[in-house]
């Protein structure tokens, strides 16, 4: 019996070493990549402000990937070419205007309450 627990506690010993060294090694691993993504990740903001401090002021702020130009997009072309053509001074003339017939209509009817 005990040729057999002793067999048995062999075996496992066996199956768990290799196991448990694939695991230190995995943390090893994974260990070692981080700190090449945080060295990765520190050099490139190292980069960024170096050529910030020489007066590149676009460097880094964006990213990898700058924004899209407002350019690129055709509805802001169509919406730009739309404002263009309103004048805003005119309406606000046309509204001012309005407001003061208004005002006199207003006036005009007071003063006809008024008198008998």
């Amino acid at each position: 019996m005990s040729k057999d627990v002793f067999g048995l506690l062999l075996l496992v010993f066996i199956a768990l070493v290799p196991f448990c060294l694939m695991l230190i090694d995995d943390r090893r691993i994974t260990r070692r990549l981080e700190h090449k993504h945080l060295a990765a990740l520190a050099e490139r903001a190292d980069a960024q402000h170096n050529a910030l401090m020489s007066g590149d002021l676009t460097a880094g702020i964006h990213g990898a990937y700058p924004p899209v130009s407002l350019e690129d997009i055709p509805a802001v072309e169509a919406l730009r070419h739309q404002l263009d053509h309103i004048e805003f001074g005119q309406a606000i003339r046309e509204e001012n205007e309005r407001l003061r017939r208004l005002d006199a209509v207003e006036q005009a009817a007071a003063r006809l309450k008024g008198t008998p």
